[in-house]
C-alpha cells in the first residue's frame, strides 16, 4: 500500500518540532542559503535508532518531515538503513541471518513516498581536518586522542580481525572451509563472508578471545597493534594527567596567564569559535571541567 504524507495529518507536536529553529522547515532552507548552488541533498541515516511512538511507515517520521519541507528547487532524498531477514542462512547456525539493506526514499510528484535503489556510486566530500594549534588546540588534540581516536582504534580492532581471518581462509585463490574458532560454537563456513556475518551476529565484542587464537602471522600482526595501542593510550593519559596537575598545583598568577593565552586564541581563532565569548565559551568551560577534581566526564 502506498503511503501518503499530508501536512493536515501531522500531529501538532511533530509539526512544531519540524518547524522549530533546530529542524525540518528551516534546515534545508538554511542549506540552500549557505550553499547557494546546491541542487541535490541526500539525508544519510547511517544507523539503527529508536522510533517515536507515532512514527509512520515506510521510514522514520522525522526524516519524512525534513524531506517534505524541502524547498522546491532542491532534489532531496533519504538514504535509509533497514533490517531484513534473509530467506536462507548463509552459514550453518541455529540463528537466522539478519542483513542490512540500504534503500532510498523520495517524495514523488503525487505526494507519495517512492522507494528506489540507492545510486551505486556517490562522491563523498570530507571536510578538511581541524588544525590543532596554540594552547587551545594542544588540549583539544589531547582530548581528541584520549576520548575519540584511540577509542575508535580499539573498537576497530574487532572488525579488522574478523575480516583478516575471513581472508586468511578465502582470499587470493584460497578456499579453506573452517569451523568457528571461538569456544562453544558449532558454526562452519564454506565461503567467503559467511564467517564475517556470523561473527557480527553472534560474537560481537569478543575481540580479546579472537585475538588469542588468530593463526600465524595474522595473530602476530594484531598482537603488535594491540601493544602499540596500549602504549599510545598510556602516553596520552600521562599527558592528560600532567595538564591537570599543572593547572591544579599552579599559583593564581599562573592560572591567570594560562587563561589569558586561551582568551587571546578564542577571541581570534575561528577554529574554536562558539556562540559564547570569553570565559563563557563552551571550549573554555569544558577545559575547566576537566581541570576540576572529581568531575565526571560524559
Amino acid at each position: 500500500m502506498p503511503y501518503r504524507y499530508q501536512r493536515s495529518n501531522l500531529p501538532a507536536k511533530r509539526w512544531a518540532i519540524a518547524c522549530s529553529g533546530r529542524g525540518g522547515c528551516y534546515f534545508l532552507g538554511y542549506v540552500a542559503i549557505q550553499v547557494s548552488r546546491v541542487k541535490k541533498v541526500i539525508l544519510n541515516h547511517n544507523g539503527e535508532s529508536g522510533r517515536w511512538e507515532d512514527d509512520k511507515e515506510p521510514f522514520a517520521y522525522v526524516l519524512q518531515l525534513l524531506l517534505w519541507s524541502c524547498p522546491p528547487d532542491i532534489k532531496a532524498s533519504a538514504l535509509y538503513k533497514t533490517k531484513q531477514k534473509s530467506r536462507q542462512p548463509v552459514y550453518a547456525t541455529k540463528t537466522p541471518s539478519r542483513l542490512w539493506r540500504r534503500v532510498s526514499f523520495a517524495l514523488a510528484a503525487d505526494g507519495e513516498w517512492e522507494e528506489r535503489e540507492p545510486e551505486l556510486s556517490r562522491k563523498t566530500i570530507l571536510l578538511p581536518p581541524k588544525l590543532f594549534q596554540g594552547p587551545v588546540g594542544r588540549f583539544q588534540q589531547l582530548l581528541h586522542e584520549r576520548c575519540q581516536q584511540l577509542t575508535l582504534r580499539r573498537v576497530g580492532l574487532w572488525p579488522l580481525m574478523v575480516e583478516a581471518l575471513d581472508r586468511y581462509h578465502f582470499d587470493q585463490g584460497r578456499n579453506e572451509p573452517f569451523s568457528c574458532p571461538l569456544p562453544a560454537c558449532d558454526g562452519y563456513f564454506t565461503k567467503a563472508g559467511a564467517w564475517s556475518v556470523h561473527a557480527a551476529e553472534n560474537h560481537c565484542g569478543q575481540w580479546s578471545s579472537l585475538l588469542s587464537i588468530l593463526p600465524g602471522q595474522v595473530g602476530v600482526h594484531f598482537e603488535a597493534r594491540r601493544r602499540a595501542l596500549e602504549s599510545n593510550e598510556k602516553r596520552v593519559q600521562e599527558q592528560y594527567e600532567e595538564v591537570q596537575h599543572t593547572w591544579r598545583t599552579a599559583s593564581k598568577t599562573t592560572q591567570q596567564e594560562i587563561q589569558r593565552s586561551w582568551m587571546e586564541q578564542l577571541g581570534s581563532d575561528p577554529s574554536w569559535e562558539t556562540s559564547k565569548q570569553g570565559e563563557q565559551s563552551d571550549v573554555w568551560r569544558h577545559f575547566i571541567n576537566h581541570m576540576t577534581p572529581g568531575w565526571l566526564e560524559g
